[in-house]
């Protein structure tokens, strides 16, 4: 996992000063060139730091940031719908729900792409497949719940390794939070952690 953030520091993690906001850039240069987990980790650690700074904290908290309504599948749905979901939708993490909408396992692209449904440009390899996304799905997952701070999303996607992480609010599944979240936080609030709008950083 760690091997698509190659060249954004030491360890595959970049080392960030939240006085430079050159980690914004980097963050939305891997969000265009689909190195999404590398964007991920460089928001949630601009977050994670800047929380560790008692003065200059910012409250947030996750319901602030996450999509919602989350898209979902259920266990049951054919990895041929999931994948079409996917590509309908322009999204990469598929929380799987049980009828009282508990998450029950996590599918991202990445799953389907190793199980042959889709190509890793997203391209549909096969249109029809009698396998369910319960065959395929990652079992052993975290939640964060809406009312948490955004450092301790931040925090578990440093230690675990996440790209996506599920949100619940009494148990129950009510969004998401995607490395587009976390950069969107980061760029929506570049003055309260220190930095400027800049035109370069702009298409």
């Amino acid at each position: 996992m760690w091997a698509l953030a190659r060249g954004w520091g030491s360890r595959g993690l970049p080392r960030v000063s939240l006085s430079s906001f050159v980690v914004v850039e980097k963050a939305l240069t891997g969000l265009r060139s689909g190195r999404w987990i590398g964007a991920f980790v460089v928001a949630a650690r601009v977050v994670h730091e800047e929380a560790s700074h008692p003065r200059r904290t910012v409250a947030f908290f996750v319901r602030s940031i996450m999509s919602h309504p989350p898209h979902t599948a259920d266990p049951d749905t054919t990895l041929a719908e999931a994948a079409a979901m996917l590509r309908a939708h322009h999204i990469r993490h598929l929380p799987v729900v049980d009828r009282a909408h508990h998450v029950v396992g996590i599918l991202s692209q990445r799953d389907l792409v190793a199980a042959g449904v889709m190509g890793t440009r997203g391209e549909a390899l096969v249109h029809e497949d009698t396998r369910t996304v319960a065959d395929v799905m990652k079992r052993t997952f975290h939640v964060i719940r809406a009312e948490e701070p955004v450092a301790k999303a931040g925090t578990m996607i440093l230690n675990n390794g996440y790209d996506s992480l599920p949100v619940v609010h009494a148990g129950r599944l009510v969004g998401i939070v995607t490395a587009t979240d976390f950069v969107r936080l980061v760029v929506d609030n570049i003055d309260r952690f220190g930095g400027t709008h800049e035109p370069r950083w702009r298409d």
